[in-house]
């Protein structure tokens, strides 16, 4: 009986291992779709109609058919536009949780779109069409593959893409605004320009606002270039102290400390260098020029206080602390002085301990998050949540 109990005991460890080892998490969400979308499920022959927000998993495939487009987007960022009378597999791997997930997606034929608006680690994220093998950094491109022939063309909206020939094994760099083609056992072609009835082609694939928007991508990249060449711009973000509008009187430097913990929690998703410490000024050109930023980050400190709060619910008499933090950022391009972002973050934190609770008790503590008396305290709660909460709308502001 015992061994009995063993070997059945043996063969669940084993199945349920199996489970958990297969990647059975979800890869994209479909987040738009025009038409007739159908998604065939990993092992199976049958394909069922695709619906907003189906999930598509490890293996599966989807496809459009004439007239019909669809988009998915990756949970660690990167969208896929698939265009009509088109066909891919979709397929993700990671060893476990906590591993950053390797993407790829197979192109049978038709045509089909990528967006990753950051420069990803070697091998994250990879396009698959029978002539071709390409690793995304940070771009937009799409792929037109032939149905019979496989031949493949690639173009690149922006950014840049590197191409490698599945048949000769050589690689090419395709920069924004150019385009090659690779056919079977051939080498890889030239790269060339588009020209503007490929633009035109390219619109029909994939929506007028999404190329109205990849299009001004790269138009910023080639002033970029021009500026750079030029030495009135360098490639980096000025952080200027922000604008105490909260009416706070005490010891601590909010004013240049808040940009600060912003630009900390940016700083590995931004591959841009970051100056701090400028004083805040009115007009983000001056200091666009003075320092040759090409981007300038400027803010208002709207809201910093903690209030007891009463409050009488029946019979329940409550009262207790209330911590708010707002702030108001401005990303501007220097260039121009064109504005490109206006973000409002507000936060709001609360706490039945009253008496500790007051910004004058607080000026114990300096005015960090990395300070554990600090971080823990209510308005440090509120500080560290609405700086996140504004750092992570800014990634992919630059």
């Amino acid at each position: 009986m015992i061994n009995i109990f063993f070997t059945l005991y043996g063969l669940l460890m084993f199945f349920l291992s199996a489970v958990l080892a297969s990647p059975s998490y979800e890869a994209a969400r479909i987040r738009m779709f025009i038409g007739k979308v159908e998604i065939q499920r990993a092992g199976t022959t049958q394909w069922t109609e695709a619906t907003l927000n189906s999930l598509l998993f490890n293996n599966d495939k989807l496809r459009t058919a004439s007239e019909s487009r669809a988009e998915f987007e990756f949970e660690e960022g990167g969208v896929v536009v698939v265009a009509e009378n088109s066909k891919v597999l979709i397929n993700t791997s990671r060893k476990d949780i906590k591993e950053t997930r390797s993407k790829s997606i197979t192109t049978f034929y038709g045509v089909v779109f990528f967006m990753v608006e950051k420069t990803l680690p070697k091998n994250q994220y990879k396009i698959y069409t029978p002539t071709i093998i390409s690793s995304i950094r940070g771009s937009s491109f799409g792929v037109t593959v032939e149905k019979e022939s496989g031949t493949t063309k690639v173009w690149v909206m922006h950014g840049k893409v590197l191409v490698a020939s599945t048949g000769t094994q050589e690689e090419i760099i395709i920069q924004g605004g150019d385009q090659t083609t690779a056919e079977k056992g051939q080498s890889l072609g030239k790269p060339a320009a588009l020209s503007d009835s490929d633009y035109v082609q390219i619109k029909t694939w994939i929506g007028e606002d999404l190329f109205k928007r990849e299009r001004e991508k790269l138009m910023a990249e080639e002033q970029l270039k021009i500026d750079l060449a030029g030495g009135r711009f360098e490639n980096k973000i000025l952080w200027v102290n922000f604008l105490d509008l909260s009416g706070y009187s005490g010891k601590w430097d909010i004013q240049k400390q808040f940009p600060f913990f912003i630009a900390e929690m940016l700083k590995d998703s931004v591959p841009i260098p970051f100056v701090y410490g400028s004083e805040y000024q009115e007009d983000p050109e001056k200091l666009a020029l003075k320092h040759k930023a090409r981007f300038v980050v400027t803010g208002q400190i709207a809201l910093l206080e903690i209030d007891n709060i009463e409050e009488i619910e029946g019979k329940v008499y409550r009262i207790f602390s209330q911590a708010t933090v707002k702030l108001i950022v401005f990303v501007t391009k220097g260039r121009d002085n064109y504005l490109v972002k206006k973000i409002e973050k507000e936060v709001v934190v609360k706490d039945p301990e009253v008496k500790k609770n007051t910004l004058e008790s607080l000026q114990v503590y300096p005015f960090n998050i990395q300070s554990a008396g600090f971080r823990e305290s209510i308005l440090g709660k509120a500080v560290f949540k609405v700086c996140q909460d504004m750092a992570k709308e800014m990634r992919g502001l630059f």
